[in-house]
């Protein structure tokens, strides 16, 4: 129950930090869900780039002013608020992120499955504050240059921000992930200006994986399954232990 308070904290304190950089992107982007995804990758763009220059040390002690600053913009912008379109869009990306929560819940991550170590592996290695590229922990004497960089980079930055072990980086990376896209989908539907239900049913199929296959996956893979927060694996022992 605790454990659950924490991370039920940390995620609202992430949305905040969100908001805020929703509400300070959309000044020059003003659509609200392709503001948000642009404040996102912009912040990891320049970071994951001076990041391949000088380390950036431990960010983990910035987590609390940022969001104090982030609880500042959110009420100098409160009349933004007033939109019917930037509510309506931090609405739907709630929803989308509620979804994302309740799918990872109830169908963890499969210990078993090879992609999903790799990622964590990946995840882990970039949680160091070295410079770019990092040392892999599976490979000695080799530099983590390799693979889909970007991407978990981003996830470990979320990590190390908010002081989140590689497992729980993983999964909140993707619970944001799967909210981002559908908010962007829902964003592009409205844009054609279809009805409700036509909308409900593509993001619904956006939703489950487009084969409708994803939500009956726990039939089909193994029994034992990851635990959603502690994810502990072979590559959390080898990198922290």
């Amino acid at each position: 129950m605790i454990e659950a308070i924490y991370y039920l904290g940390i995620a609202a304190v992430v949305v905040i930090n969100i908001a805020a950089l929703t509400l300070i992107v959309v000044r020059l982007v003003p659509f609200p869900a392709i503001a948000r995804v642009t404040g996102l990758l912009a912040v990891c763009l320049v970071l994951f780039t001076l990041e391949h220059f000088v380390g950036l040390g431990e960010l983990y002690p910035l987590s609390v002013p940022l969001t104090a600053l982030s609880l500042g913009v959110i009420w100098l912008e409160r009349g933004q608020f007033g939109d019917g379109a930037y509510r309506s869009s931090e609405i739907v990306f709630l929803c989308a992120l509620l979804y994302a929560a309740v799918w990872k819940v109830t169908f963890p991550e499969i210990v078993e499955d090879n992609d999903r170590l790799a990622d964590l592996h990946l995840v882990a290695n970039y949680l160091n504050d070295d410079r770019l590229p990092p040392a892999d922990a599976w490979l000695p004497y080799q530099k983590l240059d390799y693979y889909y960089a970007f991407q978990h980079y981003a996830a470990a930055l979320l990590g190390r921000v908010f002081g989140l072990r590689p497992g729980v980086s993983f999964n909140f990376a993707a619970i944001l992930m799967v909210a981002l896209v559908l908010t962007l989908a829902w964003a592009f539907l409205s844009s054609l200006r279809l009805r409700l239900a036509p909308k409900l049913l593509a993001i619904g199929a956006l939703a489950i994986g487009g084969t409708g296959i994803s939500p009956l996956l726990h039939f089909i893979t193994a029994e034992n399954s990851a635990p959603f927060f502690s994810c502990v694996s072979a590559v959390e022992v080898l990198v922290y232990n």
